[in-house]
């Protein structure tokens, strides 16, 4: 599972925090921070995400898969 358009810094360091597992993605398609993560900067930091929607294709059909997000966040122990 990848999050795809690497068309700016937010969007690469989201993809990055996904795949090591710092942030991942709840059954409302919301944002969650790994609640061992420390922010050290949360004026900027990755903390603002947190609770935010990401935003999804128009068709529902090509929505994140609920259990592919469960199995990433049972993987990194959220």
């Amino acid at each position: 599972m990848h999050i795809k358009d690497f068309s700016n810094l937010y969007n690469y360091m989201l993809h990055r925090a996904f795949d090591s597992g710092l942030i991942a993605i709840n059954d409302y398609y919301k944002i969650l921070v790994h609640p061992k993560l420390k922010d050290y900067n949360p004026a900027e930091g990755i903390r603002l995400y947190e609770h935010k929607a990401i935003l999804l294709p128009a068709a529902e059909q090509f929505y994140p898969s609920l259990r592919r997000l469960s199995e990433h966040r049972v993987k990194f122990g959220y």
